[in-house]
């Protein structure tokens, strides 16, 4: 018995053990604070046992790269748990890291938890999501942005460096936060969070009268050229306009406090105009303007106050610092050379002491193309162009003309466009408030562009006893609007006189389309296809199948008009995995960033553009490409040009362009016609002309400055015409 007593001891004793090591691990596991990593790399911390939850944390033994899927649930040692949050720096530096799914159970994306994953294009914020931490996507690769309502919590500098983000859009319903124009506020707008750092289509920006508070880092890297802090706000926090391509700052009267590195980096600022009229109630650090070039920048002040701001640090460094000497009434002419042969006078009144002036009445105007500047400089003073008065252009010496309003217009005055020209293309810029009665009075063909998305936004000024609209008249007219606004516009009484009202954007042989906002609105950009907030292409609702190949045309028709294809916007491809090979036509002279991010199976790029150093390319265009394996073709003799470009030289494979008689396209703004053994091409200038028999035999190859040019062959038969890189079968009976 007692062999028998000390065997059973034996027995017992490690099985105790092991349940007591057993039961010590399992409870240590289940305490907050304590770490383990799944078999997907993912590291996680318990931030609580009841109800049983973990954050996702940095894994500094593992780099992600390509697609991740965060799961809504992890088990652990026999324990399930929620997955609640994405914690501080919890994907940081993860720079290839491309897509990320987060579950419908994330609470909080912390502080830095995607900083610099610069390959990160696009991310869906799931609407369990409560709070952002304090620059959660800095310098990542995002493009657009979408924030649910569920955000009641957003920390500074959420989106900073953001070099690609052209918008974010906050959910309507959400009570803390929205979204005017891409730009991130407040509920109440009175503090202003985000500018995106990749809009760049706006050079000028007015911030809204509404903000008080313009917050850390909300316009770091920005590429706008000016901005107007209007009176409304009194702070201005650390570093927020940081490292921006501003030239020209103006500063409301009510600033009380002007944060560390407010202006740093600043390089191209040469104008600041201040209206703030005691200085010395102004808290100003002293590194607010750190490498501003205070030697080169102008700062102008209210008269009478040049002695408070020389005798106050940092304002006392700038060592030219003015007065204005102009009064409200002046008025001062600008001649600005169109071409070699024409200057254009522009005549301007000051409207404002505030540095703003509006055009005036002229004579002439002695060009068909008229651009009206954001600012003009009077007395070595800059002033913003807000106002078009009564008779602007109430006459002009060519019978077409074409007009570009700045975003900085506010009013358009009654009967500034008065019928004294007969065809008038002009654009209504999305900053104009006020529309005078008759504006566009008795114009032949008229063709406005109006960027406002709100109509209502717009005021019709009635300084007449009947009433009136903007336009009224028999003659043809058509109206470009937003996209989705046409019914809008259709039922306000004071557009609806025009016979054609028409959307900015359209959709043509499954490719979308956009107008571009510049007179006389004959060009095109291709855009990215209709998306939903969470950033999933529908382009099945467009067409049924994703297409291999697409072939770009150099022009489409819309609504009864003919548009040149000139650009390829941004992402325009982005959804398009499956496309195996894309033509780019002659009339391309912009790709915009990210343009064919995403087509990983594109192996074939024919780009007909002859002069490659014309085309503006923006970041990353071909981000996802394997340009090892993708063959480049150009036209020909063009193939070094392209090895040396940027971006373009990354195509191990450039080929020459082959045209055959069964690889023909219409040769765009051209008219060609054959008179005897003569073929006359008509409509083209600065271009190559080659013309081949049907053996492939070059019979003319030469530059033309001319726009008509006929080529004389010996002998009946088929004939192949390139004028620049388009290709048409001629026949000669």
């Amino acid at each position: 018995m007692k062999t028998q007593q000390k065997l059973t001891v034996r027995t017992l004793l490690p099985m105790v053990i092991i349940l007591l090591v057993s039961s010590f691990v399992t409870t240590k596991a289940q305490n907050s604070g304590d770490e383990f990593t799944t078999n997907d790399k993912l590291k996680y911390r318990i931030v609580s046992t009841t109800p049983a939850q973990v954050a996702v944390i940095k894994n500094y033994d593992h780099y992600f790269v390509g697609s991740v899927v965060v799961p809504a649930t992890v088990e652990y040692q026999g324990t399930e748990y929620s997955v609640v949050e994405i914690g501080d720096g919890g994907f940081g530096n993860c720079v290839s890291l491309k897509s990320i799914s987060l579950p419908n159970t994330i609470k909080k994306i912390g502080e830095y938890a995607f900083i610099e994953c610069n390959n990160l294009t696009s991310i869906t914020i799931p609407n369990s999501v409560n709070t952002i931490g304090t620059r959660a996507f800095h310098f990542t690769g995002l493009s657009s942005v979408y924030i649910p309502s569920s955000v009641t919590t957003i920390e500074s500098s959420p989106f900073s460096f953001c070099i690609a983000l052209s918008s974010i859009e906050v959910d309507e319903n959400n009570p803390n936060y929205c979204s005017v124009d891409g730009v991130l506020f407040n509920k109440n707008k009175t503090a202003l969070i985000q500018y995106p750092a990749g809009k760049t289509e706006v050079k000028y920006y007015e911030i809204p009268n509404t903000v008080t508070t313009v917050q850390k880092e909300a316009f770091l890297s920005c590429p706008l050229e000016a901005v107007t802090i209007p009176n409304s706000v009194t702070n201005i926090e650390e570093a927020a306009f940081i490292n921006t391509k501003l030239q020209s700052v103006t500063l409301g009267s009510s600033i009380t406090n002007i944060g560390q590195y407010a202006f740093r980096d600043c390089w191209d600022l040469t104008s600041i105009y201040s209206n703030i009229n005691d200085i010395t109630n102004t808290t100003t650090s002293t590194d607010a303007f750190y490498n501003v070039n205070m030697n080169h920048c102008s700062l102008y002040v209210l008269s009478g106050n040049i002695s408070e701001y020389q005798n106050l640090a940092p304002w006392s460094n700038f060592t030219k610092i003015k007065g204005t000497s102009t009064s409200v009434g002046d008025t001062f002419e600008i001649d600005s050379v169109i071409n070699s042969y024409s200057i254009q006078t522009i005549y301007y009144t000051v409207i404002s002491s505030k540095y703003k002036v509006a055009l005036m009445p002229v004579c002439a105007y002695a060009s068909e193309n008229v651009i009206i500047p954001k600012k003009v400089k009077y007395n070595d003073d800059n002033y913003t162009v807000t106002s078009i008065q009564t008779g602007t252009f109430g006459e002009a010496l060519f019978n077409k003309l074409s007009v570009k309003l700045p975003e900085t217009l506010t009013e358009i005055q009654d009967q500034a466009f008065n019928g004294m020209v007969q065809e008038l293309s002009v654009n209504i810029p999305n900053s104009v408030k006020t529309i005078g009665c008759l504006a566009f009075l008795g114009i032949d063909q008229l063709t406005v562009f109006s960027q406002k998305k709100n109509v209502s936004d717009i005021e019709l000024v009635n300084t007449y006893d009947t009433e009136c609209r903007f336009w009224e008249s028999e003659n043809p007219s058509t109206l470009i609007v937003p996209k989705g606004t046409k019914e809008a516009y259709s039922n306000a009484p004071q557009w609806k006189d025009f016979d054609k009202i028409i959307e900015d954007e359209f959709v043509k042989d499954g490719i979308t389309y956009r107008i571009n906002p510049i007179p006389p609105y004959t060009k095109v950009t291709i855009v990215k296809s209709n998306s939903t907030p969470s950033g999933l292409p529908n382009y099945a609702a467009i067409r049924a199948e994703e297409p291999t190949e697409i072939v770009i045309p150099s022009n489409v028709e819309y609504e009864g008009m003919n548009f040149e294809v000139t650009s390829i916007g941004k992402e325009a491809f982005s959804s398009f995995s499956n496309l195996n090979s894309i033509t780019l036509p002659s009339s391309i002279t912009e790709i915009e960033t990210y343009a064919f991010k995403g087509c990983s199976s594109l192996n074939t790029l024919k780009v007909k553009v002859e002069d490659v150093n014309n085309i503006k390319m923006g970041y990353r265009v071909f981000l996802d490409i394997d340009q090892t394996a993708c063959t480049l073709e150009v036209p020909q003799n063009q193939i070094s040009e392209y090895q040396n470009a940027e971006q373009w030289e990354a195509f191990n494979t450039i080929e020459e362009i082959q045209n055959t008689p069964t690889d023909i396209d219409v040769i765009s703004q051209a008219s060609i016609s054959v008179i005897g053994h003569n073929i006359i091409i008509k409509g083209i200038k600065d271009k190559r002309i080659r013309l081949y028999d049907i053996s492939g035999k070059t019979i003319y190859n030469l530059n033309t400055k001319q726009s008509t040019v006929s080529l004389s062959v010996k002998s009946a038969g088929v004939y192949i015409l390139q004028v620049g890189a388009d290709s048409k079968k001629v026949i000669v009976q």
